[in-house]
């Protein structure tokens, strides 16, 4: 179930939209988005802890259908 739970989160962190993330707080430039786009996991490991706490809950609320 642990892996069904992360392979999930994987999965919602590819298909975040940019409105979800200006939403949660997390203001990106053009060249932020595209990089965002290419590579989220990368992008998350390198982000900030705030910005990346708000990238977190866009998942958990996925994964709990909110």
């Amino acid at each position: 179930m642990e892996m069904q739970w992360f392979h999930n989160a994987l999965r919602i962190m590819m298909s975040i939209d940019r409105h979800e993330l200006e939403t949660s707080g997390i203001t990106l430039r053009n060249a932020e988005w595209y990089s965002f786009r290419s590579n989220p996991y990368v992008w998350f490991i390198r982000a900030n802890d705030n910005d990346a706490a708000k990238i977190w809950q866009i998942i958990v609320n996925r994964q709990q259908g909110k």
